[in-house]
Protein backbone atom coordinates (compact mmCIF):
# COMPACT_ATOMS: atom_id res chain seq x y z
CA UNK A 1 0.00 0.00 0.00
CA UNK A 2 2.88 2.43 0.85
CA UNK A 3 4.16 1.72 -2.36
CA UNK A 4 1.26 2.29 -4.53
CA UNK A 5 1.13 5.99 -2.50
CA UNK A 6 4.30 6.68 -3.12
CA UNK A 7 4.20 5.59 -6.85
CA UNK A 8 0.94 8.20 -6.97
CA UNK A 9 2.83 10.84 -5.26
CA UNK A 10 5.79 10.70 -7.93
CA UNK A 11 3.27 10.43 -10.69
CA UNK A 12 1.58 13.74 -9.20
CA UNK A 13 5.05 15.79 -9.09
CA UNK A 14 6.48 14.47 -12.30
CA UNK A 15 2.77 15.92 -13.94
CA UNK A 16 2.92 18.97 -12.01
CA UNK A 17 6.54 19.52 -13.10
CA UNK A 18 5.97 18.45 -16.83
CA UNK A 19 2.58 19.78 -17.37
CA UNK A 20 2.83 22.78 -14.82
CA UNK A 21 4.78 25.05 -17.86
CA UNK A 22 2.94 23.60 -20.61
CA UNK A 23 -0.54 25.11 -18.96
CA UNK A 24 0.84 28.37 -18.42
CA UNK A 25 1.94 28.60 -21.76
CA UNK A 26 -1.36 27.66 -22.85
CA UNK A 27 -2.90 30.02 -20.03
CA UNK A 28 -0.54 33.08 -21.55
CA UNK A 29 -1.66 31.94 -25.23
CA UNK A 30 -5.00 32.34 -24.24
CA UNK A 31 -4.93 35.79 -22.68
CA UNK A 32 -3.14 37.36 -25.90
CA UNK A 33 -5.99 35.64 -27.91
CA UNK A 34 -8.81 36.83 -25.84
CA UNK A 35 -7.14 40.75 -26.02
CA UNK A 36 -6.11 40.48 -29.91
CA UNK A 37 -10.07 39.15 -30.33
CA UNK A 38 -11.19 41.57 -28.23
CA UNK A 39 -9.82 44.78 -29.20
CA UNK A 40 -11.63 47.61 -30.04
CA UNK A 41 -11.38 48.77 -33.74
CA UNK A 42 -10.33 52.53 -33.79
CA UNK A 43 -12.76 55.20 -35.27
CA UNK A 44 -10.14 56.65 -37.79
CA UNK A 45 -12.82 59.71 -38.54
CA UNK A 46 -13.31 60.70 -34.91
CA UNK A 47 -9.59 60.23 -34.25
CA UNK A 48 -7.84 61.57 -36.79
CA UNK A 49 -10.59 63.33 -39.14
CA UNK A 50 -12.55 63.05 -42.68
CA UNK A 51 -10.00 62.77 -44.77
CA UNK A 52 -7.03 60.39 -45.43
CA UNK A 53 -4.26 60.91 -48.66
CA UNK A 54 -2.83 57.52 -50.35
CA UNK A 55 -0.23 57.69 -52.41
CA UNK A 56 0.35 54.97 -55.02
CA UNK A 57 -2.82 54.33 -54.22
CA UNK A 58 -3.73 52.72 -57.79
CA UNK A 59 -1.34 49.25 -56.97
CA UNK A 60 0.14 47.26 -54.14
CA UNK A 61 0.58 48.18 -50.65
CA UNK A 62 -0.84 52.11 -51.46
CA UNK A 63 -4.09 50.68 -52.89
CA UNK A 64 -4.18 48.01 -50.06
CA UNK A 65 -3.74 50.61 -47.45
CA UNK A 66 -6.41 52.81 -49.40
CA UNK A 67 -9.12 49.79 -49.58
CA UNK A 68 -8.46 49.76 -45.64
CA UNK A 69 -9.20 52.91 -44.77
CA UNK A 70 -12.41 52.77 -47.41
CA UNK A 71 -13.19 49.97 -45.33
CA UNK A 72 -13.15 52.18 -42.10
CA UNK A 73 -15.66 54.94 -43.16
CA UNK A 74 -12.34 57.23 -44.33
CA UNK A 75 -13.05 59.78 -47.12
CA UNK A 76 -10.18 59.42 -49.70
CA UNK A 77 -7.72 61.40 -51.74
CA UNK A 78 -5.70 59.13 -54.36
CA UNK A 79 -2.83 59.88 -55.81
CA UNK A 80 -1.02 58.45 -58.81
CA UNK A 81 0.22 58.51 -61.89
CA UNK A 82 -2.14 56.89 -64.30
CA UNK A 83 -5.41 58.50 -64.28
CA UNK A 84 -7.26 56.01 -65.62
CA UNK A 85 -5.76 53.64 -63.09
CA UNK A 86 -6.96 55.99 -60.62
CA UNK A 87 -10.65 55.81 -61.97
CA UNK A 88 -10.59 52.59 -61.59
CA UNK A 89 -9.51 52.63 -57.99
CA UNK A 90 -11.87 55.21 -57.05
CA UNK A 91 -14.83 53.24 -58.36
CA UNK A 92 -13.51 50.14 -56.58
CA UNK A 93 -13.35 52.13 -53.21
CA UNK A 94 -17.10 53.23 -53.38
CA UNK A 95 -17.72 49.85 -53.78
CA UNK A 96 -16.46 49.10 -50.92
CA UNK A 97 -18.27 51.78 -48.78
CA UNK A 98 -21.01 53.73 -50.49
CA UNK A 99 -20.73 56.70 -48.06
CA UNK A 100 -17.26 57.80 -48.44
CA UNK A 101 -16.11 60.75 -50.67
CA UNK A 102 -13.05 59.83 -53.25
CA UNK A 103 -11.00 62.22 -54.82
CA UNK A 104 -8.48 61.75 -57.35
CA UNK A 105 -5.10 63.40 -58.30
CA UNK A 106 -3.05 62.26 -61.54
CA UNK A 107 0.50 63.60 -60.24
CA UNK A 108 4.35 61.83 -61.29
CA UNK A 109 6.50 62.62 -58.90
CA UNK A 110 8.82 62.48 -61.17
CA UNK A 111 8.05 66.03 -62.05
CA UNK A 112 9.57 67.18 -59.12
CA UNK A 113 8.75 70.21 -56.99
CA UNK A 114 6.06 70.71 -59.29
CA UNK A 115 4.20 67.47 -58.32
CA UNK A 116 4.18 68.99 -54.41
CA UNK A 117 3.10 72.07 -55.37
CA UNK A 118 -0.26 70.53 -57.40
CA UNK A 119 -0.28 68.47 -54.30
CA UNK A 120 -0.70 71.40 -52.22
CA UNK A 121 -3.13 73.36 -54.05
CA UNK A 122 -5.16 70.43 -54.35
CA UNK A 123 -5.30 69.75 -50.78
CA UNK A 124 -5.51 73.18 -49.53
CA UNK A 125 -9.20 73.27 -48.70
CA UNK A 126 -9.40 69.81 -47.15
CA UNK A 127 -8.62 68.84 -43.56
CA UNK A 128 -6.10 66.50 -43.93
CA UNK A 129 -6.21 63.69 -41.13
CA UNK A 130 -4.44 60.71 -42.27
CA UNK A 131 -1.51 61.53 -44.68
CA UNK A 132 0.18 58.57 -46.01
CA UNK A 133 3.63 59.61 -46.55
CA UNK A 134 5.64 56.26 -46.95
CA UNK A 135 7.78 57.69 -49.75
CA UNK A 136 9.51 59.92 -47.31
CA UNK A 137 9.86 57.23 -44.72
CA UNK A 138 11.39 54.91 -46.95
CA UNK A 139 14.07 57.79 -48.26
CA UNK A 140 14.57 58.34 -44.36
CA UNK A 141 14.14 62.33 -44.50
CA UNK A 142 11.28 61.94 -41.30
CA UNK A 143 14.04 60.89 -39.54
CA UNK A 144 16.19 64.10 -40.19
CA UNK A 145 14.74 66.45 -36.92
CA UNK A 146 15.17 69.86 -39.05
CA UNK A 147 12.64 68.15 -40.85
CA UNK A 148 10.50 66.40 -38.30
CA UNK A 149 9.70 70.30 -36.37
CA UNK A 150 9.72 72.12 -39.39
CA UNK A 151 12.59 74.32 -39.35
CA UNK A 152 13.90 73.83 -43.01
CA UNK A 153 12.36 76.47 -45.71
CA UNK A 154 10.02 74.07 -48.68
CA UNK A 155 12.76 74.19 -50.87
CA UNK A 156 15.33 72.73 -47.95
CA UNK A 157 12.78 70.04 -47.39
CA UNK A 158 12.08 69.71 -51.08
CA UNK A 159 15.90 69.14 -51.79
CA UNK A 160 16.06 66.58 -48.77
CA UNK A 161 13.96 64.06 -51.74
CA UNK A 162 16.89 64.41 -54.26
Amino acid sequence: MLTIAFWLLVTLIYFWIVFGPVMKFLHILWEIIMQIYNQKTIDLRTKFGEWAVVTGSTDGIGKAYAKELAARNMNLILISRNLEKLNRTKDEMLLINSKIQVRILAVDFAEGKDAFTKIHSFLQDISVGILDLWIMDIIGTLLNPEFKHNKLGDDSAFNLFL
